[in-house]
């Protein structure tokens, strides 16, 4: 599809303003934490009977749009929101350049959540999927903004409300853009392979095997050029840009009443290229349209970051320890730029695909998943040396569960499912 010129340009400015020339010194990073809440039986909790018990917490500002409570602001630890789910709450951790500081942060904020949960009679489930609770439209927050997504999506889109993930935001420049993005979306199934935490659902095992059932499910939303990986490795920023141009926008900010959608069904340059509103405006439209365009990796110029989305949530003694890898692969994504080049991007594509249903053991064209973890957490650690700040120690679980020291979450969870079923499950990944 063909834009021109003036549409890309709108475009352009806004995508490489938000992203610095130069990073001097490590990184910040920054993670958004999907928890799931549920009761003891493994069925989902309710958001708004926890927030009721969170309001009277001090040093908390609640945040209201639109008349809804939406969550509640800290100066130091961030802020605690809702995802799609009734039952999901998000924990945004401020972002630290030093990982030593977010490890600390994020351990202060989920005791806080893990107390308050009790207090409300729920237990936060350590995994990518809720174990019992089956999709279903009734499920999802009432916002609008999911309203728009209901009526153009479903019924596939009715997975959303029942999973969790960690999502990771690393600071890059502007020239990073593409190699990151490349690099980390090819990254996609070795990550899957090493963190698969979503195995029961629907109260039983995965009908398929699959260990990451959570990251599969996107597949089954919507158009496939703007879920999974990218429809292409990107040759430059105007490729990219072009392909955002070229996704249809879903929902539109309402330009009178600044908390509300408006549903929109033409693709990002149709809207540019009519729309002539003042730059602020246009920076809300662009902030909404690349946050609905799903990639597991993705470049987000409202926060000047990386978005690395495709992780199931973890244990809780796994900490940081997403975040950890992913800040030090992108510190030295230049490891990985001869592997990522070496293979075209299908072979990338069906990496994915076997990371979610075969692990580590799994192998695309005789290339062993595992081995590109190595060089993945390999590369992590160089990333972490770079950054000089005795971080490498954190990367320690990731470590372990290539050398098969410890088995991936999704392993452990069948093992107790089988034993104990669902009840034994809940308790074991219930944090604490």
């Amino acid at each position: 599809m063909f834009w021109p010129e003036t549409t890309v340009d709108r475009l352009r400015s806004v995508v490489l303003a938000g992203f610095p020339e130069r990073i001097d010194g490590p990184r910040t990073v920054g993670t958004e934490e999907e928890l799931l809440l549920v009761n003891s039986d493994g069925t989902m909790g309710s958001t708004e009977v926890f927030f009721r018990f969170f309001a009277d917490e001090p040093g908390w500002t609640p945040v209201h749009k639109d008349g809804i409570l939406e969550g509640f602001k800290h100066p130091d630890l961030g802020y605690l929101t809702t995802d799609a789910g009734l039952g999901t709450l998000e924990l945004d951790l401020a972002p630290s350049h030093n990982l030593h500081v977010l490890a600390l942060r994020q351990a202060a904020f989920i005791k806080l959540v893990v107390r308050v949960a009790k207090q409300a009679g729920f237990l936060i489930y350590g995994s990518g999927i809720n174990p019992v609770t089956e999709p279903h439209e009734t499920l999802w927050q009432r916002k609008v903004r999911y309203r728009i997504i209901i009526d153009r999506f479903s019924p596939n889109v009715h997975m959303a409300p029942i999973t969790a993930s960690t999502q990771v935001h690393v600071a890059i420049t502007r020239d990073e853009i593409i190699p990151v993005t490349t690099i980390m979306n090819a990254m996609t199934g070795p990550l899957i392979a090493l963190m698969q935490n979503s195995p029961i659902w629907k109260g039983k095992e995965d009908e398929h095997g699959r260990s990451a059932v959570r990251e599969e499910l996107w597949d089954e939303i919507c158009d496939p050029n703007r879920v999974t990986l990218p429809p292409r490795r990107f040759a430059s920023v105007d490729d990219y840009l072009f392909a955002m141009l070229s996704c249809e926008t879903f929902m539109l900010p309402d330009p009178h009443h600044p908390e509300r959608f408006i549903r929109c069904d033409v693709p990002l340059g149709e809207v540019l290229g009519a729309n002539h509103a003042p730059q602020n405006y246009l920076k809300r439209i662009i902030a909404i349209h690349e946050g609905t365009v799903w990639w597991d990796s993705r470049p987000r110029c409202v926060f000047g970051t990386e978005e690395v989305r495709m992780c199931c949530q973890q244990p809780q003694q796994v900490g940081i320890g997403v975040a950890v890898l992913i800040a030090g692969v992108i510190t030295a994504w230049r490891g990985l730029a001869t592997t990522v080049d070496a293979f075209p991007w299908e072979f990338w594509k069906r990496m994915r695909k076997v990371g979610i249903r075969e692990g580590l053991n799994g192998r695309v064209d005789g290339i062993l998943v595992g081995d590109i973890a190595k060089a993945l957490v390999a590369t992590a650690y160089t990333g972490l040396y770079q950054r000089d700040l005795n971080e490498a120690p954190l990367l320690k679980e990731m470590s372990h569960r290539l050398t098969g020291g410890k088995p991936v979450p999704a392993e452990t969870a069948r093992s107790i499912f089988r034993k104990e079923g669902v009840p034994g499950l809940v308790q074991a990944f219930a944090y604490c």
